[in-house]
């Protein structure tokens, strides 16, 4: 039998320094959270920022994301880091 192709949305927290790699992808979004800014590919999301980095135009793309969060001076807290990445990948299916 044949495989399927199918999209599906994946919801994926990142809470560390790196590079996330993703295939198969037809559209990315990061959303930062609420405690400290981050650069993503070059680009800096400011605390509960949000950006559109892979735009859904009907093709399928193979994509790195390099993430650094900032670090804070606090004494009393530690900050915790989060970013949110949600995209749509193409999944092979097999019956």
């Amino acid at each position: 039998m044949l495989a399927e192709t199918r999209t599906g949305i994946v919801f994926r927290k990142i809470t560390n320094n790196g590079i996330v790699k993703i295939d198969n992808v037809t559209s990315v979004q990061v959303f930062n959270g609420p405690t400290v800014p981050v650069t993503i590919n070059g680009l800096k999301l400011e605390v509960n920022q949000n950006k559109t980095i892979v735009i859904a135009d009907g093709t399928v793309s193979n994509f790195e994301i390099d993430i650094q969060f900032e670090t804070l001076s606090s004494n009393s807290l530690t900050t915790k880091q989060l970013l949110d990445v949600i995209y749509k990948k193409v999944i092979q299916c097999t019956p």
